[in-house]
Formats: structure tokens, sequence, C-alpha cells
């Protein structure tokens, strides 16, 4: 009974520890890094060559270094250096102005890998590496970690300026943070008085308003605004690079295996059906083969259909053609996440699985000849180049799978990275 009671005093006295955390040293600094990084964040303007984008290079250094500080201690794995690699190329790109192919859109993918950069440098995943739950994963760094401990922030900044004051408290190692703040709300308040008596009296404005001139902030109203505007941005890069520390790795991948074991409670659909309603979707491909055939290649033989322009055969049907190919990849996780029987283990659906994945390869080969003759008849353009991308990325998909699918090995994560790499490199053309 004395263990107990020792053990529940220790308890109490750890939740009475607990009750006010001293954070740690470097969550102290990041709150300052955090509040400086967002201000500069508001300046970054990738269509604004120089200054936008040298704010930009300067932000995105500022990141990287605080995230790298922040997971010093954990082993840096080569996969985090790709996706910082890929961040830092889309930089360069807008840093030197050769970002043609991709425009606006590179502010998007900024964000995307530089969130997932911090997911993958963290060790937050579900499986402990990029993979089939990729889409899952960047949901949790983008919505769920960050927004869990949006005012993760002030807690900090509170529990810092308690521990600073906290009574008989030695030392005055935090005294410099009162000094600093007194000195800022001085400066603030004397720069105020300054120009309120300018305006009062028009003698005191002609003896001290050359001084207001040199010491007044030009544009006030802008810069308070992006002072505003920075808040909620800094406490959302704060709980993503702080918050997601503070994620148990070990609770993310017991809770990637409970999904894994629910998907396998759902295989309730016989495989024989499964391959019968493939088989029509196969029998649906044949038949357009079969109606199209005379035509299907004739892009690079540069033969077109009777009343075609090079224009009309390249456009009509490309994209139709790339929803196809996502549409078998949607029938085919429809199959593995339902079907009774695994779908490498049952014989006939893996057979017209892959038969489904070589027709989803064929499509992939008439939408890229399609491509093939629109350029080489009316050159490269941003739009053309982003097309090739997208079939590029598909035909490799459709690869992978076949692959995967036969020699049972996981192919989505080479996948996924070739991705990446690829759509970074292009905004170096």
């Amino acid at each position: 009974m004395s263990q107990i009671h020792e053990q529940q005093a220790m308890l109490e006295d750890d939740r009475q520890t607990s009750a006010r955390p001293v954070p740690a040293r470097w969550e102290r600094i990041a709150l300052l890094v955090s509040y400086a990084g967002a201000l500069l964040y508001t300046y970054c303007d990738i269509s604004a060559y120089q200054s936008g984008t040298l704010c930009l290079a300067a932000f995105a250094l500022a990141f990287t270094i605080s995230t790298e500080l922040a997971y010093a201690r954990q082993r840096r794995s080569w996969e985090s250096v790709l996706w910082l690699g890929c961040l830092w190329v889309i930089v360069l790109g807008c840093l030197i102005g050769r970002n043609h192919v991709w425009g606006e859109k590179a502010w998007l993918f900024l964000h995307l890998f530089a969130v997932y950069y911090v997911l993958v440098r963290s060790g937050r995943l579900l499986e402990g590496e990029t993979g089939r739950f990729f889409i899952l994963d960047g949901m949790n760094a983008l919505i769920i970690f960050p927004f869990k401990r949006l005012f993760l922030r002030i807690q900090v900044l509170w529990d810092t300026v308690a521990y600073a004051i906290r009574p008989g408290k030695k030392g005055n190692a935090y005294g410099r943070f009162g000094a600093i703040a007194a000195v800022l709300i001085a400066v603030l308040l004397f720069w105020s008085a300054l120009a309120l008596l300018s305006s009062a009296d028009a003698t005191f404005d002609r003896v001290l308003g050359g001084l207001l001139q040199r010491i007044r902030i030009d544009h006030m109203g802008e810069w308070v605004l992006r002072l505003i505007i920075s808040l909620p941005v800094g406490a959302y890069l704060y709980a993503l690079v702080v918050g997601t520390q503070r994620e148990n790795p070990a609770l993310l991948e017991n809770r990637g295996r409970s999904i894994c074991n629910g998907v396998t409670a759902l295989r309730r659909a016989p495989s024989g059906l499964w391959t019968g309603l493939m088989g029509g979707f196969v029998l649906l491909y044949m038949v357009f083969f079969g109606i199209q055939g005379g035509y299907l290649f004739g892009a690079f033989a540069h033969t077109l259909p009777a009343d075609f322009t090079v224009a009309q055969y390249a456009r009509q049907g490309f994209f139709e053609l790339c929803w196809i190919v996502g549409l078998n990849f949607t029938l085919l996780a429809a199959v593995m996440v339902s079907a009774s029987q695994p779908l490498r283990a049952h014989r006939p659906a893996k057979i017209m699985a892959t038969i489904l994945l070589a027709q989803s390869v064929l499509f992939a080969v008439i939408a890229f000849s399609k491509l093939y003759l629109y350029i080489s008849c009316f050159g490269f353009t941003p739009l053309r180049l982003q097309s090739t991308w997208l079939v590029t990325v598909i035909f490799a998909g459709c690869i992978a799978s076949l692959y995967g699918l036969w020699s049972g090995r996981k192919t989505s994560r080479i996948w996924i990275l070739f991705s990446a790499v690829s759509l970074a490199l292009l905004h170096l053309i």
C-alpha cells in the first residue's frame, strides 16, 4: 500500500509540475523566429522578380534552418533531403526567373513541398516512409497537425513569461526579455507622442518636424496590415514545425496499422465478381481500340483522320484519355480494398488487372502521341510541357503498378518521388 501511495504522490507531483511546463530553449527561440519569419513571409511574391523572390529565398532559408535545428537530434533520412532539394529547386527557379512552365502554380507547390518536408524530416509518417498513405500523411502535415496546435505559440509564450517572472527565481537570464520589451514599448510611445505634438503645434513641427520625417515609417497602414496578417501565419508555421514534434511516432504508426486492419475488414465482395466486372471494362476498351485502331497511333506518322486538323486531332480526347487511366486506378483500388482475396493471391483477378493496366499504358501512349504531334507542329508552350509531365507521370504510374503487382514490392514510394522530382525540375525551364 505504501508503494501505491508513493506512486500516487509522484503522479500528483508530476501534475503540479506540468501545470506550468517550462518550454525548451529552442522552442523559446523559435518564438522570435516565427514572428520575424511570418512578417518576412508577407513580402514573398514570386511574380515580383528580385524583390519578392529575394524575400522568398530568405524566408525559405529561415524555414529550412529552423526545421533542421528543431530536429537536429533526429537522424536525417535521404528522403527528407530529397524533399528539401525539391523545395529549393522551386525557390531557385523563381529566384533566377526561370519559372516559365508552372508560373503562379509554383506558389502552391512551394507550400506543399515545404509542409511535406517537415513531415518527412520529423519522421511523423503513418508507415514511417512515403507510401500508400501519401494523401493521409499530406492531410496530417497540411491541416491536422498545424491546426491541432494552432495556439501552441501563445501557450509557449505564456509559459515563457510565467517562468521568467516566477517568484523566487534567481539570476537575471530573463531580465533581458523584460528590458527589450520595455525599450520597444517606450520607443513606440515616444514616436506617437512626437507625432501628436507635431500635429498640435506648427512651431514645434517646424523645429522637430525634420526629425519626425526621418523616423516615421512609410506606408504605416500597409506595415500594420502585414503585421496583422503575419500573426496567423506565424502561429501556423510554429504549430507546423514545433507542434509536429509533439506528435508521437509510435501512435502514428499504430494508427496506420489500424487503418490497414480496417481496410482488411472491408474485404467482403467475392473476388470472382470483381474479376467479371474488370472484364467488362477490358472488353469495353477492346471495342474502343478496334473501332479507332486505324487512327490511334496516326499522330506518330502524321496520319490524321479525314476532315481533322492537327489542332483538332491533338486536342480531342487528350484529357479524356488521361481521366480514363485515373478511372482505371480507382477501379483497381476498389478491388484491392473490397475483394475477399488479395489481388495478387487471386490469379484470374490478377490477370484481369494486368490487362487493365496494359490498356492504361496504351491509353497513356495514345495521349502522348497526340501531344507529340501538337508539339512537333507548333512547338513547346508552358501548357504543353505541363501536359507532357502529366502523361509521363501517368505512364510511370502504370509501369510501377504492373511491376508491383507481379513482384509484390511497394512501388508507390518510387512513383511519388519521381513525380515530385520531375515536377520540381520543370521550375528551372
